[in-house]
């Protein structure tokens, strides 16, 4: 047991480790899984397919190399973007929100009895930030564009704008002007922010530089919202997500600081989207449905009003 744990935890991600060194000073390197263990033989499939690299074998007892060629497969990277933090982070994973802790154990990413990645774990973490055509921000932008299409059919074309821009001081990511000389800046966000304190506390510095310098140019008035938008992703439709102790201290401290630096009357909200997996088994890609339909204004359910919040 001892030995099959520590092969699991550290034998096999030194080994892929090695492999992509040796990768990065030949072009021409090549897998042979003829000899060895088992138990390297599927990890090490998935990892040539990957990196791209020639997979041979000997059969039984000829003396000939077979090649597997390149396969039509990758990992699901709509999936593993909720948990790159995670993945990536060993004290994130033990403070992160149950339910992530939770589907992570379902897809075998981490062990059922404590936060150590899985070997599956430890090889999606390697490719996590490197190879995802999704990594922590692309697959953002997509969502960011179909909340932008639902808030042009609720405040009218000429009233929402996406990415607007201050001085190169990044953008804000949605701006709605309800009412004349009125904004609402929001921030959008995959729903793992929510638990780091680190995080909270950088988009909340952003929002108010970038409001600020909005006020500041009086070309839209004053701030009097300001939403953060989180989204995650389920497997079935689920109404609404629970907000935990910490999550709620950290949305107090950003209502508090928002109001002290733009606004006493300002109200800061907390959305959530949930991103549901398709219904249809003849859809290609998981989320083919979500990125097909229009976002509903019903399906963004607040979570957080700081207008209800007493001496807030």
């Amino acid at each position: 047991m001892q030995d099959a744990e520590r092969f699991q935890n550290y034998g096999f991600v030194n080994l892929v480790e090695l492999i992509v060194d040796l990768k990065k000073g030949c072009d021409d390197t090549i897998l042979n899984i003829s000899g060895g263990y088992k138990a390297l033989i599927p990890p090490l499939t998935l990892m040539a397919q990957l990196e791209k690299m020639p997979l041979l074998y000997l059969y039984e007892d000829s003396s000939k190399l077979i090649e597997i060629g390149p396969l039509p497969i990758n990992f699901d990277w709509g999936v593993i973007e909720e948990f790159i933090v995670p993945l990536n982070n060993e004290n994130k994973r033990k403070n992160a929100r149950i339910e992530v802790i939770e589907e992570m154990r379902k897809k075998k990413l981490i062990q059922q009895d404590d936060f150590k990645l899985t070997t599956l774990g430890n090889l999606t973490a390697k490719y996590s930030n490197t190879a995802s055509p999704f990594t922590a921000t692309i697959f953002g932008y997509l969502i960011e564009h179909k909340l932008f299409e639902c808030f042009l059919e609720v405040y009218g074309a000429c009233n929402v704008e996406h990415s607007v821009e201050y001085e190169g001081k990044g953008d804000i990511d949605i701006l709605i002007t309800p009412k004349e000389n009125e904004f609402i800046s929001i921030e959008i966000k995959p729903s793992i922010c929510l638990s780091d304190e680190d995080k909270m506390k950088d988009i909340a510095e952003k929002l108010v530089e970038r409001s600020t310098i909005a006020i500041e140019k009086g070309e839209r008035g004053s701030a009097v919202e300001t939403w953060l938008i989180v989204y995650s992703y389920t497997a079935e439709k689920k109404e609404k997500p629970t907000l935990q102790d910490n999550e709620i201290k950290l949305l107090n401290g950003m209502a508090k600081l928002l109001k002290e630096k733009l606004n006493p009357s300002i109200v800061f909200r907390l959305k959530h989207l949930y991103i549901v997996q398709n219904d249809l088994k003849s859809e290609r890609h998981i989320y083919q449905q979500f990125m097909k339909r229009t976002i509903k204004a019903n399906q963004i359910v607040e979570l957080f009003n700081s207008s209800e919040i007493k001496n807030s």
